[in-house]
């Protein structure tokens, strides 16, 4: 993403803000949030901060949480082996009969 060393704390919000506008507008509300939660550690009095946040409730990203949760997991069993492998000896059972 960048160096964080070689920016001031300005900059980096700045930036932060930026990708929270983003994000938002992309209705990409889990990231917005932690985006959000990086704000509050660097400033818990900025604008951008109070007005975004003011926008999220707890159900809100706990239903976010759990959609990406399940999009994981789903995505997870095509890209396990186990699964293929479990499916090649089924294919030979089942072709020896």
């Amino acid at each position: 993403m960048w160096n964080i060393s070689s920016y001031s704390n300005e900059k980096i919000e700045k930036k932060i803000e930026k990708y929270i506008k983003e994000a938002y507008s992309n209705k990409e509300y889990l990231r917005c949030y932690n985006l959000l939660n990086l704000l509050l550690k660097i400033n818990p009095k900025n604008k951008i901060l109070i007005r975004y946040a003011n926008k999220f409730n707890d159900s809100f990203i706990k239903r976010q949480k759990i959609r990406w949760g399940k999009w994981f997991i789903f995505r997870d069993i095509f890209k396990s082996p186990k699964l293929y492998i479990f499916l090649i000896i089924l294919y030979f059972t089942w072709s020896t009969k």
